[in-house]
Formats: structure tokens, C-alpha cells, sequence
């Protein structure tokens, strides 16, 4: 994996590769591709279906990091391609160093990416800096990240950073960018350049504040048939067959404590509210009736009936089951769960 680094990083100093990556158009067409949202329609698979390479989130340990904190993040992500129980191996590079851009906008991160990446022919330390590779990477904010943002009146001070990220169910490698715009590719044994279902680039933003914190959601597990399931335990349940389905009732239990107060933020009669807070259900197969489910509203408070119904699939064999649970300052936690169909 170490070599994969140092060829992205060393291809970042060619010129041909500073003419595309540095243009504002591809950064714009690179990550705006990358994180589209794909409508339900007719014909299409829903969204909680996973059966192409997904991220399905990036934890911050925290959310909102203070100036001069080491922020750890970690990925979660599933390959709903391959079976179950041939899971194919998972590439994944994460490309930091992107803090205060113009106007808050991801796609204006270039210049700053162009005078890092130049300077690492004489600094080569600045690849582990910039690049990482696997499910977790560290980001350290600069101490003077809020200081050196142009402050807006009547608003709160603040930092802003992002890191760049890409998964590939294949191999990654410097390339001539493709219809993505990324500088590098995501290809198969046979050279092949793979698609959107087995290559997925995103970002992540973390907002930094003096004084304001922000805590992941606390996700106790799920709940299937009104049972709390123990995530070492791989419960099993009858399969859909004709003229027998029988529904599961899913449910994300979530720690009532973990709705934090959103400071500064007040109604229309000066009261206080909360973070809002929802859970995304997701399975490798079956069908999940209703996603997203509320669980924090700001005003109204803790929301216990965030559940929904799953109809099991048809096959026998192992699926799993997601709940990610998400609020609206950057946290999210998630459960996942392995059960059997028989």
C-alpha cells in the first residue's frame, strides 16, 4: 500500500496532472460527482438496498474539533457487489490538508491542494501529512484555523477543513482523470477503469469553533421483533417464501442523552433547541419499508417510534442489516448486524 501512495503523490508533481487537478471546473466535476444523490425512481433499486460499493459514513471522534486537535476518522462502508461471504478487498486513499477555502466551498480547495502537493518533491514527509490509506486517517487542525478564516459579522467565529476521500473495489492508481475528474483511477486485475457502482470519491467537512462541542450519536444496537440483539450474536429468521413472508420490525436504539442542546440556536419565542437527529436503515438484501426515520426533532424532542418494517428476502444465507444514525452538526454512529435466512 505504501507504493500506491507514493505513486499518487508522485504523479501529483507532473505538470499534465497540475493542468487537470487544479482546475476549478474539475475539482467542481471530481467531488460534486462524487457525493450526487441519486433519486428513487422506477426502475432503480431504493436506496436502502445495498448492492453496489457504498460509503455509508465518516466519523469524526470529534465532530467539532477544537484548533490544534488531532481528529480521528474512520469509515464506514460496505461492498454490496460481491457475496456476503467473498467479500472482494476494498482500497481506500483519504487526501487532507484542504482548510478555509473561498467561501466555504469544497470545489475552491485547489489552490490550496496545488501549493501542497508542489512542495512535496522537497518535503516528502508532507505524503503522510496529505495521504492515507485504509479505514481510518488523523487530521490535525491548525492551531489557528479560526483566526485565519476572514470572520462575518454576526456570525460566530469558525474554522472550516476538508478531507477528500475515495473507495475502490479494485486496485487504485495514477491515471489520466476519467469522467470523475480524479487524477487517479480505480481499476480491476485486467486494467479495466471501474465505474460508479465499485468506486465512490466524497468529502467529509468538519467545522471547528472556540467553544462550541459536538458529540457522536450513542447508538445502544438494534432491535429486531422488539429484542435488543447482541452485535456478537447472528440471530436467525424465516425467509420470505411463497405465500409465508413475515415482516421484521427494525428499530435503532439510540441514547435519548445523546440529543445535545444546539447552542445559539432559538426558536421564534427564544427558546433553545436541540440537534436534530435521524437513522438511516439499510440491507444487502430484503426490503426495508421506510428510511429515514426521525429520532431528535429540535423542538419537539426525543422521537422513540423511529422504526420501520423489513421483508426478509427469499434466499437462504447471511445479509446484513445497518442502522446509521446521524445530526445535523456533522456526528453519526452506526450498528451493523449479521443475520441468517432460512
Amino acid at each position: 500500500m505504501g507504493s500506491a501512495k507514493q505513486a499518487i503523490a508522485k504523479q501529483a508533481r507532473f505538470p499534465r496532472w497540475m493542468r487537470y487537478a487544479l482546475t476549478a471546473s474539475v475539482w467542481g466535476s471530481l467531488l460534486g460527482g462524487g457525493i450526487a444523490v441519486t433519486g428513487c425512481e422506477e426502475g432503480f433499486d431504493p436506496p436502502s438496498k445495498l448492492n453496489t460499493l457504498r460509503v455509508l459514513g465518516v466519523q469524526a471522534d470529534k465532530p467539532y474539533p477544537k484548533p490544534g486537535e488531532t481528529v480521528e476518522l474512520r469509515m464506514l462502508w460496505h461492498d454490496g457487489k460481491s457475496p456476503v461471504d467473498a467479500p472482494r478487498p476494498v482500497q481506500i486513499v483519504w487526501i487532507g490538508g484542504c482548510f478555509n477555502p473561498a467561501g466555504d466551498l469544497y470545489y475552491l480547495c485547489y489552490p490550496q491542494m496545488a501549493e501542497k502537493l508542489s512542495q512535496i518533491e522537497k518535503d516528502p514527509s508532507l505524503i503522510d501529512k496529505l495521504f492515507g490509506f485504509g479505514d481510518t486517517f488523523s487530521l490535525d487542525i491548525p492551531a489557528d484555523i479560526i483566526a485565519n478564516r476572514p470572520a462575518v459579522p454576526g456570525a460566530e467565529p469558525y474554522g472550516l477543513s476538508y478531507v477528500f476521500f475515495a473507495a475502490c473495489a479494485g486496485q487504485l492508481a495514477p491515471s489520466e482523470p476519467g469522467d470523475d475528474g480524479l487524477p487517479f483511477g480505480c481499476f480491476d486485475e485486467t486494467g479495466r477503469r471501474l465505474g460508479a457502482d465499485d468506486f465512490v470519491p466524497g468529502y467529509f467537512g468538519l467545522y471547528s469553533f472556540a467553544d462550541r462541542t459536538n458529540d457522536n450519536p450513542i447508538v445502544v444496537g438494534l432491535m429486531i421483533n422488539g429484542h435488543l440483539i447482541d452485535p456478537s450474536q447472528e440471530p436467525s429468521f424465516p425467509r420470505c417464501t411463497k405465500g409465508a413472508c413475515h415482516d421484521l420490525q427494525l428499530r435503532a436504539v439510540v441514547d435519548p442523552e445523546s440529543a445535545e442542546t444546539n447552542t445559539g440556536l432559538v426558536d421564534s419565542d427564544g427558546r433553545v433547541l436541540s440537534e436534530q437527529m435521524w437513522v438511516e436503515y439499510l440491507a444487502t438484501a430484503g426490503k426495508i419499508e421506510r428510511s429515514p426515520r426521525l429520532v431528535n426533532d429540535a423542538s419537539k424532542g426525543f422521537n422513540e417510534d423511529n422504526g420501520t418494517a423489513y421483508e426478509p428476502p427469499s434466499e437462504v444465507g447471511k445479509q446484513y442489516l445497518f442502522a446509521v444514525v446521524r445530526d445535523n452538526r456533522g456526528g453519526v454512529a452506526w450498528v451493523k448486524q449479521g443475520v441468517w435466512f432460512e
